[in-house]
């Protein structure tokens, strides 16, 4: 319920409407991350996530295992008469099980997680730290409020945000730094209130790179939030992304 309501929360201030029901949009949370597959201890007892980045990818489904199974080899010994190095490697492939889960620091209420550090009240998340009210990231740290992200680093109250850092409050940005209030932006710099500004920095109620005045970029933003939100309430995703969104503009 934590992360819900964060959820909630998050949309209010990005698209000025709650929006409930977290896990019916994780497909599109997860659309333009690496995303992950679930598994099983061979016992069944947990779930373990890998996602589909880094070594965890190439991780055989068979020899996965959590924390907890692990720390149970802990203290067993190989027995080996020799202990060269491709003896001791099949030896270990064949009788032990490679733990794909670390969990270090204080954390709380953090669920269906992989690789986290100082985590409180985060779902589905891997590679997170210092992370809060977070779900659906992949290898975002401190962060809050976020959801959907990849790579995306001291940021709050964001969804779907790519290789960023320094965002607050923002929706669908790729490659950007130190930026408010913005959505739809790329490899772009100290923006704040923009809309669809690439390859920019240093501008302020701006819509395709131009600065066009407050007045003129609410009315634009409030036609373009309204579009989002029924959208997202009818269908649980949008058709366009900050990958997809130069489309519109180029037929």
């Amino acid at each position: 319920m934590d992360v819900e309501n964060a959820f909630k929360e998050t949309t209010i201030l990005l698209f000025g409407t709650g929006l409930s029901s977290l896990e019916k949009y994780e497909k599109w949370l997860l659309a333009n991350t690496p995303g992950g597959r679930f598994i099983r201890n061979p016992n069944g007892s947990c779930k373990v996530f890998l996602p589909n980045f880094s070594m965890f990818q190439f991780v055989p489904e068979k020899v996965a295992v959590g924390i907890e199974t692990a720390n149970k080899y802990s203290n067993k010994k190989l027995g080996l008469d020799k202990t060269d190095f491709f003896s001791l490697g099949k030896e270990f492939s064949k009788n032990y099980p490679l733990a794909c889960d670390v969990v270090e620091g204080r954390n709380l209420d953090d669920v269906d997680c992989t690789w986290y550090l100082n985590c409180q009240h985060v779902y589905k998340n891997a590679c997170s730290f210092h992370a809060r009210y977070c779900a659906y990231n992949i290898w975002c740290s401190f962060t809050d409020h976020v959801f959907g992200s990849y790579r995306t680093m001291n940021s709050s109250f964001c969804i779907n945000c790519y290789f960023s850092t320094e965002l607050t409050r923002c929706f669908e940005m790729d490659s950007c730094r130190s930026c408010y209030d913005s959505m739809f932006c790329h490899n772009s710099e100290n923006l704040k209130d923009c809309l669809f500004c690439f390859n920019t920095k240093s501008l302020q109620y701006a819509i395709g790179n131009v600065e066009v005045g407050k007045e003129k970029y609410e009315q634009v933003k409030k036609i373009i939030i309204k579009s989002i939100v029924n959208e997202l309430e009818k269908t649980k995703k949008i058709k366009y992304n900050i990958y997809t969104v130069g489309s519109v503009f180029t037929g």
